[in-house]
């Protein structure tokens, strides 16, 4: 039993655990450094001094950052669809967290920290408001719900309960720091560690006391106590209620591979770039003085000269990392690889619709937590009205406009029709997945009248008797 807020839950202990070798990658080269031999082990006859010379000369290939970061950008790379979000909420997206940050630039983020680390978190909050207050004093006030983005590495745990045939959290701890002013000048940095359960949000601080209670607020909406945890965890693995894993963990196994092995390769170059003097001969020699202007003096039976590696070992070096930066590759790509996934009816409205990458699988996730929170914004203004965003990024393979190209020639030259191209448009996610074939006709032959519509005859044929 503990009654310390700073408690780490088991499975929270578990993914950090997973997330070491994830948070060191994403550190860079300093923080692939400063794990040491975590990560670069230590040779048995390797002294302290050499290993901390290898480790210094260790420069960390940043495979997994930029995979990752490629993923993201391929999401985002065109706005997400809002044209069916709330009214009520669509001049909130603009600052969507209260920090200048509008939907797509937030949403990105928190895409990013659910890659790299298989699960990240949103929390739904609003200013403490009087529940006497009218509309207008909330409009004057600027009140307003908003989102809070709660790293992977922040949070401690949670608890959850099922409700109705629902498993629902209904306890969610997380970590944050508080820059606090110190002095006319100074500022330093306090812990703060936030508990959620339905209806009241609890704050401790990390003092000379240790952990104590801070503040306590109640959440109300329409005077009555919230009944749930504003709480959204997206994963796009999920193994267990809020959990997920890395869903590149084979990359980072990989990445830190290569960083073990491009070590070895940098060091073994290090010595083997600089040819080895020898000499043969009677004379025992310590010292040999050469250069510009000096002279070396040989007896008939002696020789010097110089020992140079052949280079095998080098090669071969870089023949293993340009293997593991190809496997590496090969990992990354994965996720734009068209497959079939198990999907159910509902979750893939046609059999075509279930071969997707996973990259699309996962902004379909995703698509469902953005509207998670959106509805959890909506019922803090009272209303029931629910939200969709749509993801329209580029979620395939580079070949889907070659592809597209392939098949626009094909209509050009009459083999397929053109709901065929609409269709396969639609499929590589080109157009938007919620595009409809006879709505999309209606507007093409609206277009066409519009262009074919009759226009004013000036002709003298047409003039009036008496103009003539």
């Amino acid at each position: 039993m503990s009654n310390n807020p700073d408690f780490k839950s088991e499975i929270v202990r578990h993914m950090h655990g997973i997330n070491e070798k994830i948070n060191a990658l994403l550190g860079g080269t300093q923080a692939m450094r400063r794990a040491g031999p975590r990560f670069l082990p230590k040779e048995e006859a390797e002294s302290d001094e050499k290993y901390n010379r290898r480790l210094k000369m260790s420069v960390l290939y940043p495979a997994y950052e930029q995979t990752v970061a490629q993923m993201v950008g391929r999401t985002f790379a065109k706005p997400l669809i809002i044209e069916k979000v709330a009214d009520s909420l669509k001049e909130y997206l603009a600052n969507f967290d209260l920090k200048n940050n509008n939907i797509d630039v937030f949403c990105s983020k928190w895409f990013y920290d659910a890659m790299a680390h298989g699960v990240s978190y949103v929390v739904v909050d609003y200013p403490p408001a009087d529940d006497n207050y009218t509309v207008a004093d909330v409009k004057r006030l600027g009140l307003r719900p908003y989102v809070t983005h709660v790293p992977f590495n922040s949070v401690l745990g949670w608890r959850s309960e099922t409700i109705q045939n629902i498993e629902v959290c209904t306890q969610f701890r997380y970590r944050t720091a508080v820059l606090e002013p110190d002095g006319a000048f100074g500022e330093r940095i306090t812990e703060q560690i936030t508990v959620m359960t339905p209806g009241k949000v609890t704050v401790y601080r990390n003092g000379e006391n240790g952990w104590t209670l801070h503040s306590e607020k109640e959440l109300r909406i329409g005077g009555k106590p919230l009944d749930y945890v504003p709480v959204v965890a997206f994963t796009p693995e999920r193994i267990g209620f809020f959990a997920g894993k890395p869903v590149l963990e084979n990359l980072a196994e990989l990445n830190i591979r290569h960083w073990q092995a491009r070590s070895d390769q940098d060091y073994l170059l290090h010595f083997i770039s600089v040819p080895l003097m020898y000499y043969s001969g009677d004379r025992e020699v310590s010292e040999l003085t050469s250069g510009v202007g000096t002279m070396l003096q040989l007896g008939t039976d002696e020789q010097i000269g110089y020992i140079e590696h052949s280079g095998r070992a080098a090669e071969a070096g870089w023949t293993g990392l340009d293997r593991i930066e190809s496997d590496m590759k090969v990992a990354g790509a994965k996720l734009l690889t068209r497959t079939k996934l198990a999907m159910t009816d509902s979750q893939a409205k046609e059999e075509q619709s279930k071969e997707i990458s996973l990259l699309r699988h996962y902004a379909n996730l995703f698509e469902s937590a953005i509207d998670s929170a959106l509805d959890m914004m909506s019922k803090w203004l009272s209303s029931n009205e629910q939200s969709h965003v749509e993801i329209s990024g580029n979620l395939e393979t580079d070949d889907t406009v070659e592809g597209m190209n392939v098949v626009i020639t094909l209509n050009t030259n009459d083999i397929v029709s053109r709901q065929t191209v609409f269709e396969e448009a639609k499929r590589r996610g080109v157009i938007s997945n919620q595009a409809d074939w006879e709505e999309e006709k209606k507007r093409l032959e609206a277009e066409q009248d519009a262009v074919n519509a009759p226009q004013m005859d000036f002709s003298d044929d047409n003039q009036p008797a008496d103009s003539k």
